[in-house]
């Protein structure tokens, strides 16, 4: 699948707004571990994700 700029942008931002809302969940000290432990990971995903459509 091949993705112009402007929509390589657009994904780009709405990957930054959801990483953005993960980590804030992060923060939040009454979560599980396992759960904290998925968090991380997926937020290392996303990460990756937004250096792959810049």
């Amino acid at each position: 699948m091949t993705f112009t700029n402007d929509e390589k942008k657009l994904l780009a931002a709405l990957v930054k707004e959801h990483l953005a809302e993960i980590t804030a969940d992060e923060k939040r000290g009454d979560q599980p571990a396992q759960l904290l432990k998925g968090e991380t990971k997926y937020s290392e995903f996303l990460q990756g994700l937004m250096k792959k459509l810049k």
